[in-house]
């Protein structure tokens, strides 16, 4: 493995190498007795990552270490799509009639 650790004042360890002609970096953390772990700052901005967002921890290869992505969830306004095309081609003022006489 090339490449020199450094310690970084967050506690993480960071190391780099290269692998097929592709430079990987890898960056360690500590669990705490509880199983949290902190993502270093720089792995949470490379990643898009902000407070409330869900990761999932994905089996790499079998026998072998897991990675870690972002959990993209569906839009929440996606599933009313749609839902108003039974108004379309009225005008707000007969829309705006319809709800006062409701």
């Amino acid at each position: 493995m090339q490449g020199k650790p450094s310690g970084r004042r967050d506690g993480s360890a960071v190391q780099s190498r290269q692998a097929n002609g592709r430079r990987i970096v890898l960056v360690g953390a500590r669990l705490t007795e509880k199983g949290q772990v902190t993502i270093p700052r720089h792995v949470r901005e490379g990643l898009g990552l902000r407070p409330g967002d869900e990761v999932e921890f994905v089996a790499d290869t079998p026998g072998g270490g897991y990675r870690m992505r972002k959990v993209l969830r569906q839009n929440p306004f996606t599933r009313y799509r749609g839902h108003l095309t039974g108004l379309a081609g009225r005008t707000p003022d007969d829309l705006v009639h319809d709800l006062r006489d409701a």
